[in-house]
């Protein structure tokens, strides 16, 4: 088990969302396609931030059993492995219910990439043999 892997990727997953979803990146286009302003939001509210670390635990845990039973071994391998699993059980599953709540594509595609960078955050730490 890599725990040590993991706890990283936990670390940099949440330094991930931070960026993506702050005025570096993306909080314009964001707030804009579910329809908030910053003020609405609640950063006060611990609960998301305490999901988004034990989702980051659980999507670790997951992938590194995911890479244990399948021998990846390789970064290439790792990022091969890590593309099929964020488009089989994260992308689509995500496409169909944001859909449904009636988001814009656009806002699709951009939650779906920041899930995707997660997926390689994991997958860069699970193959890297240093840690």
């Amino acid at each position: 088990m890599k725990n040590g892997a993991i706890f990283i990727s936990v670390i940099l997953n949440q330094v991930l969302g931070f960026f993506w979803y702050s005025d570096f990146l993306f909080s314009e286009i964001w707030l804009k396609g579910i329809g908030k302003t910053a003020d609405q939001l609640d950063q006060s509210n611990p609960v998301p931030f305490v999901f988004a670390i034990v989702g980051a635990f659980v999507l670790g845990y997951g992938m590194n059993w995911v890479f244990k039973h399948f021998h990846v071994k390789t970064h290439l391998e790792g990022i091969k492995v890590s593309t099929i699993l964020w488009l089989c059980f994260c992308a689509f599953s995500l496409a169909i219910h944001y859909k449904f709540i009636g988001y814009s594509v656009s806002l699709i595609a951009l939650e779906s990439a920041k899930e995707l960078a997660s997926f390689y955050v994991v997958s860069l730490m699970l193959t890297t043999k240093y840690v």
